[in-house]
């Protein structure tokens, strides 16, 4: 994101990760989801959304219909959210990055994004206070 336009409009902090993520476009003037399945990989998280990296390049505002793989969780997280930007990677030009603005995300899989994403920003800031570990 080397654009010098780019401002960040972010409530909640990010978690970097890299996650595997699994998406459809959903049709929105019939809410039907497409056959078609992308892929991508997440780069960071937070509470109200995550960056994706994938080869499709994505219209702001189009849904997604969403399959998070956490590293080190069992289980995907189901979430749908909305582009919000895509901006063409200039060391990979067949690649883009896009901000995603989570929306309708379900009760039980809200728990397990805000419990990861609070468990490992917890366990990194217990790092930085005690680099020699806990006593």
């Amino acid at each position: 994101m080397s654009d010098k336009n780019f401002t960040n409009k972010r409530k909640c902090v990010r978690l970097d990760l890299r996650s595997s993520v699994n998406f459809n476009i959903i049709e929105t003037s019939e809410e039907q989801v497409s056959a078609n399945r992308f892929r991508a990989v997440g780069k960071n998280v937070g509470a109200e959304g995550m960056l994706l990296t994938a080869e499709e390049e994505l219209e702001p505002g189009v849904i997604l219909d969403l399959e998070v793989f956490f590293p080190d969780k069992p289980n995907p997280v189901y979430i749908k959210g909305e582009v919000r930007w895509c901006l063409s990677i200039k060391e990979e030009p067949d690649k883009f990055d896009i901000g995603v603005r989570f929306r309708n995300v379900d009760k039980n899989n809200a728990f397990l994004l805000v419990e990861y994403v609070c468990g490992h920003l917890g366990k990194e800031i217990l790092k930085r206070l005690n680099p020699n570990g806990l006593k």
